[in-house]
């Protein structure tokens, strides 16, 4: 009878003891989170909730989610996006300190896991962190692929293809009276404008609208018209995995799959770019149709190492992320 006493005495302190320190747990990590913010003179951070940070405070539309918080704690805030922490700056002092002072800090980019494979293991101009890759991709960017020289050489190209968008959308507009107007998804057809434009400068093709009134539905085509969508859809949707390590574990939805898919052919639709012109140097060399790739190739022969085949693929590839934050945004 004592020992039943006494069991039952213990199991009341404990359960006692855990509900005290169930109690007092959330200001003791407050406590200790503000003592941390102090002595790393860390922004202020709203209150978050374990494991998901601030995750639950994100609503659409997300900018006026992010105002309301910055109107509520501050112009600059330290959010907690699961287990990556996240600086939101709304002040435009504070920016332009973050962009200029500390510019090489504010310079590296986060290692999400999605982008893992999309980047081809952040290498390309968008995802590398600042150091020797990135400064070589950046140079070879503006100084070869987009200087004013570059550009004004392709001024052909970009005037060919708004006379050929021109005549896919006269050619389009149904038989009707003069009274009834003719309709088409302008942001649509201003997309495939700008990714003809860029494909004609990087690799001397066109991927969208064949010649006459009718799509040229070839196979390299239309297996690069499905790339572009697929990419465009994976990059530009939010992915918890990278936010909440765990969930990567299982691969929810088969994003990595799909990612490891896409990536090998993007690599595959670069490469065989690359083996063609190799395969037509001298052919090339001898009219004025120059191409990104062609001009890339022909200063490998002096500088393999800064020109390699894999920064020319990087180079090919980020040109249509640039058209998809134009485009979505």
């Amino acid at each position: 009878m004592a020992n039943t006493t006494l069991s039952l005495s213990s199991l009341l302190f404990l359960s006692l003891a855990s509900a005290l320190f169930l109690l007092t747990l959330p200001r003791i990590l407050r406590s200790k989170k503000q003592q941390q913010q102090r002595r790393l003179r860390l922004p202020p951070s709203p209150p978050s909730l374990p494991v998901i940070g601030h995750l639950h405070l994100l609503k659409k539309p997300l900018h006026r989610a992010l105002s309301c918080l910055a109107a509520a704690h501050g112009p600059v805030l330290l959010l907690r996006f699961g287990s990556r922490a996240v600086l939101h700056v709304t002040d435009p002092a504070v920016a332009e300190e973050c962009l200029t002072g500390h510019d090489v800090t504010f310079a590296n980019r986060p290692r999400l896991p999605s982008a893992r494979h999309l980047s081809n293991g952040y290498t390309t101009l968008g995802s590398s962190s600042y150091g020797p890759n990135w400064r070589n991709l950046r140079r070879i960017a503006t100084v070869e692929v987009l200087s004013a020289h570059r550009l004004l050489r392709s001024v052909d190209v970009r005037a060919g293809e708004v006379r050929h968008m021109a005549r896919r959308l006269y050619l389009a507009a149904p038989t009707a009276g003069p009274s009834e107007p003719a309709r088409a998804d302008v942001k649509a057809r201003a997309f495939e404008l700008a990714l003809n434009v860029v494909a004609r400068m990087v690799a001397g093709k066109r991927y969208y609208g064949g010649e006459g009134d009718a799509e040229a539905e070839t196979e390299e085509a239309a297996r690069f018209r499905e790339m572009v969508r697929e990419y465009f859809a994976m990059h530009g949707a939010s992915n918890l995995q990278d936010f909440v390590p765990l969930l990567g574990l299982v691969d929810i939805g088969g994003a990595k799959r799909r990612a490891v898919r896409l990536s090998r052919e993007r690599n595959a639709w670069a490469q065989r770019l690359i083996d063609e012109h190799h395969a037509t140097a001298a052919a090339a060399a001898a009219t004025e149709a120059r191409t990104m790739v062609g001009d890339l190739l022909e200063m490998q022969a002096s500088e393999p190492e800064a020109y390699s085949d894999k920064v020319i693929r990087a180079l090919c590839l980020v040109s249509r992320v640039y058209i998809f934050l134009n485009f979505r945004y």
